[in-house]
């Protein structure tokens, strides 16, 4: 391989994190503060290049010693098959075998644990040998020396590892092997959160091939969140037939495969955003839970939990009623329509005939009100009983009246003013904290909460 002739900047991706901030320290390597992944490994690196390409450090032919395979760079690679459900007591077991023998082996080397006990067992063997050597010597003249070294080999200390559950009612604990799909299935999920601990920052790429498998929605839902968790550090790479996966991932992380006449493979690039999103929800259908919401009359979707606890609030102050468990009205969080299971949601329940109605923010500190105003318009000429509407202001939380903040802080009537509407305040919050730190300067009468 080309690397440079510096020890200094030999092997880059080979060093810590901690030699790499020395590089950038020693020579003053300026890392920008803007960008995602700024403090990451590779980000680090990418800079470091640059100043070495910049000032011709020098650079030769370097031959990988066995201390630096090209191995070691790469990330671990765990596949899960479909069928994992039918053999997770198989693989845990496999898996678990394998990682008591690494435990094993480096245990038994230098000064550790295992290595004591076997310096100990070796200084008890000799013992015995010199005893022995004591007593031949009565029969032998010419013997130097006896030796006893036993064979010890850690790894075979274990040959299975056994996974078994006892629930309530149970006399004993009943082997995974017994139990059903489902079981081994939801082991898989426990499986799945204490991988995503124990590999944390260790970049390890997971292939699982249909996860739903055996799984009723609501633990395929408690699986996802697992993903989402192992995904924080890790790479997750999932073949699914199942919408609720589908459709908790983003757009340009999806891959959809059909048969005709062989494989085709497309991606978001390849098709208008609506044209690949219709073709997902043809293949894939609708979520199996919404197919039982029939009972309501309305639907409110809003963005986030946040939102529903709002217009809930609004509701029982303006008219005394429970936006929530009202058997008229289904209001659902649906992230602002972005994403496949957004898409999804709306299209199925605008099908059904009832009324929808969409509240939506401006956006101006974002800049984003003419596409706002168009997404309203779009969804008004396309949906048959569908009503969006944009807000006047930046966005909802412009909304909370001057004096309801003037009573929450003690301040006199007046201290705050109307945001107009054309005003815009990427951060509300801050901007009445700025205020009321300003008020507080004068006459320090009251504080923040």
């Amino acid at each position: 391989m080309i690397d440079y002739d510096s020890d200094d900047f030999r092997f880059l991706y080979g060093k810590t994190d901690e030699e790499l901030n020395d590089i950038i320290s020693n020579y003053e390597i300026t890392i920008p503060v803007q960008g995602t992944g700024r403090n990451s490994k590779i980000e680090k690196i990418k800079h470091i290049k640059e100043y070495c390409n910049n000032h011709g450090i020098p650079k030769s032919k370097k031959y990988i010693s066995d201390d630096y395979k090209i191995c070691s760079l790469l990330p671990d690679v765990e596949l899960f098959k479909a069928d994992y459900g039918l053999e997770a007591d198989t693989k845990f077991k496999t898996n678990s075998v394998s990682e008591i023998i690494e435990y094993l082996d480096q245990e038994s080397q230098g000064e550790k644990k295992l290595a004591i006990v076997e310096n100990e067992i070796e200084d008890e063997m000799q013992k015995e040998a010199q005893s022995v050597k004591k007593y031949m010597d009565d029969y032998v003249s010419n013997l130097q020396k006896v030796e006893i070294k036993p064979t010890i080999v850690w790894k075979d200390a274990i040959k299975s590892v056994d996974v078994s559950f006892q629930f309530n009612g149970d006399s004993r604990p009943i082997p995974m092997s017994h139990k059903g799909a489902g079981y081994r299935r939801l082991f898989m999920v426990a499986r799945f959160r204490y991988l995503a601990e124990k590999n944390k920052g260790l970049s390890v790429v997971y292939l699982i091939e249909e996860p739903e498998t055996f799984l009723h929605p609501s633990a395929q839902n408690d699986l996802l969140n697992a993903f989402r968790e192992l995904s924080e550090d890790n790479q997750v790479i999932i073949t699914t037939h199942s919408p609720i996966f589908t459709g908790a991932t983003n757009i340009e992380s999806v891959i959809l495969c059909r048969k005709n006449e062989g494989s085709i493979y497309e991606h978001y690039g390849t098709n208008a955003r609506e044209v690949f999103i219709d073709r997902i929800v043809n293949e894939l259908g609708i979520r199996p839970s919404y197919n039982l919401r029939d009972c309501h009359e309305k639907i409110v979707f809003v963005e986030s939990h946040n939102d529903v606890i709002f217009y809930n609030f609004v509701c029982q102050h303006l008219t005394g009623l429970e936006l929530l468990n009202n058997d008229k009205i289904l209001v659902l969080p649906f992230g602002g329509g972005e994403d496949i299971d957004s898409f999804l949601n709306i299209d199925y329940f605008d099908n059904s005939g009832r009324g929808l109605y969409l509240i939506i923010d401006s956006d101006k500190c974002q800049g984003k009100f003419e596409k706002q105003t168009k997404r309203a318009a779009d969804f008004n000429n396309n949906k048959a009983k569908g009503k969006a509407y944009v807000l006047k202001k930046s966005c909802l939380e412009n909304y909370y009246h001057p004096r309801a903040f003037e009573r929450k802080y003690g301040l006199q009537e007046g201290s705050f003013t109307f945001i107009d509407d054309e005003e815009s305040f990427e951060n509300l919050e801050k901007y009445y904290e700025t205020i009321i730190q300003e008020e507080e300067s004068y006459d320090g009468v009251f504080g923040i909460d």
